[in-house]
């Protein structure tokens, strides 16, 4: 029997920040997880990252999708810096090193990852 489709609005999910020298300083909300709600096989969420600041450099056990809904920066992935503006989609494969660094109007990104739970999700933060 297939899942309840949900409907998520902005206030109804807990904002998550990260503030610190290991992962930088970003906020982020779980749209889609099994913990929070109904899920199967997907992972989604919103980061907003302040003018200036960043998320660490960083790779995952899995891919990973990023659009970018406003705002813009850059992208550093595989050690290349990559503009990254509104309206454009990355795709960043399993094990990857990336990192994103917020532009004067801040950065905010919606992400996907395949799994059932955020949590199952790992991060490995590069040592510079």
């Amino acid at each position: 029997m297939a899942q309840p489709p949900i409907h998520i609005r902005p206030g109804d999910t807990e904002l998550r920040t990260w503030d610190d020298p290991r992962r930088g300083r970003a906020a982020f909300r779980l749209l889609v997880s099994a913990d929070g709600g109904p899920s199967s096989k997907l992972v989604q969420g919103v980061a907003e990252i302040a003018p200036g600041e960043s998320e660490a450099r960083h790779r995952h056990d899995r891919p990973e999708t990023a659009y970018v809904l406003s705002g813009g920066g850059r992208l550093t992935l595989a050690g290349q810096d990559i503009v990254a503006d509104a309206g454009e989609m990355f795709f960043i494969p399993e094990g990857l090193t990336h990192g994103w660094l917020a532009g004067e109007e801040g950065l905010q990104i919606l992400w996907t990852f395949p799994g059932d739970r955020f949590a199952d999700v790992r991060y490995d933060w590069a040592e510079d």
